[in-house]
């Protein structure tokens, strides 16, 4: 049965133990774990029903913490960090050869936030390493946008270990992407 709490903080030791959580973000419900967790990334995957290669996005306190995932920045890149630091931006981040492929999928990049919204950034940072965020929804469905709809979808399943029931940011939507090393849009 799934296990729905009021307060992130009651997610920090399921995630570092390898299990799958749900949390509001400031757009949509997301689906997490600790990134640096391979069985419980693919977990995500096969609860999701996507494809490994699509990769997936990660939550950051604080950009430090994808120091070895990522490749240096430029000074163009870092400008475009850092004049986007408070928009709901995902940024594709060219890695290097230690970013696990899981995160990846086929890419040479990879998908990276730092929340905006005070509850999430201040989850991200209590949990002290990069998160898992891929919409909570089977892949093709509506993104759910409460705990009830997570719930509706995964709550029968046990591969799902808890929900925040908090409501999200209010943005209704999951964040724009960009391109790090061109600054294009891609959604």
């Amino acid at each position: 049965m799934l296990k729905r709490t009021p307060n992130a903080d009651d997610l920090i030791a399921p995630i570092q133990q390898g299990e799958v959580v749900a949390y509001p973000t400031e757009g949509v419900f997301g689906l997490g774990c600790d990134a640096n967790d391979r069985a419980a990334c693919e977990r995500i995957i096969e609860l999701k029903r996507r494809r490994p290669e699509q990769g997936m996005i990660v939550l950051i306190a604080e950009w430090s913490q994808l120091s070895g995932w990522m490749q240096p920045l430029d000074s163009q890149q870092q400008q475009r960090l850092a004049q986007r630091a408070n928009d709901f931006v995902t940024w594709l981040v060219p890695v290097n050869e230690n970013a696990p492929k899981v995160l990846c999928g086929q890419h040479q990049t990879l998908a990276v936030r730092r929340p905006v919204w005070s509850p999430l950034w201040t989850f991200c940072r209590a949990l002290g390493r990069p998160l898992v965020s891929t919409s909570a929804n089977p892949h093709g469905q509506s993104a759910a946008l409460n705990a009830a709809e997570v719930a509706g979808y995964f709550g029968q399943n046990s591969a799902l270990h808890s929900v925040w029931d908090y409501p999200c940011g209010g943005y209704g939507r999951p964040s724009s992407i960009f391109s790090l090393s061109d600054g294009r849009q891609w959604r």
